[in-house]
């Protein structure tokens, strides 16, 4: 995380959240799941009013990181997300935020050729440590709508994910 840092020049950062990547909730047998194990790391950080999604992984006994993912976070939103290769990562600045749900279409084509095929799909997190979250989802993705919600279930925030 340290050596990405100093190639990108982004920081020296402050990680919010650090943690294995978690599993999907749910995972297409058609489709390869995004890694998640105990190889497969991440941190979450901030630097200045930037913040960054840093994935790390072992192969071996050496470890090495993905290209990060950057974004703004907006001061004036109550969350700021990205979504990056089947994660969504994000940074929480309202802390009444208790519940972030996504709901996704994944898209692929059973055979070369074939037609488009569409499926619903969704996820949820409370787990907000840090000012911070990441889901795993799948690749493919499009229509991505994010909601966040107070402990009492009153939506705070619907949107989607910025770019990176």
């Amino acid at each position: 995380m340290e050596r990405a840092q100093t190639y990108y020049h982004f920081g020296p950062g402050t990680v919010i959240r650090s943690a294995q990547v978690p599993p999907p909730e749910e995972s297409d047998p058609l489709f390869l799941p995004v890694l998640f194990d105990e190889n497969n790391q991440y941190f979450l950080l901030r630097y200045q009013e930037w913040a960054a999604l840093v994935r790390c992984g072992r192969r071996g006994l050496l470890w090495d990181w993905r290209t990060p993912d950057f974004w703004r976070p907006d001061p004036e939103a109550p969350l700021t997300c990205v979504e990056a290769n089947g994660y969504l990562a994000g940074t929480v600045q309202d802390p009444q935020i208790d519940r972030i749900t996504v709901h996704y279409d994944l898209t692929y084509r059973e055979v070369n050729y074939g037609p488009l095929l569409r499926l619903p799909r969704s996820a949820e997190t409370r787990d907000l440590q840090g000012g911070g979250f990441l889901l795993t989802l799948q690749r493919n993705m499009e229509n991505i709508v994010v909601r966040a919600y107070d402990a009492a279930g009153v939506l705070l925030w619907e949107g989607a994910p910025v770019d990176t």
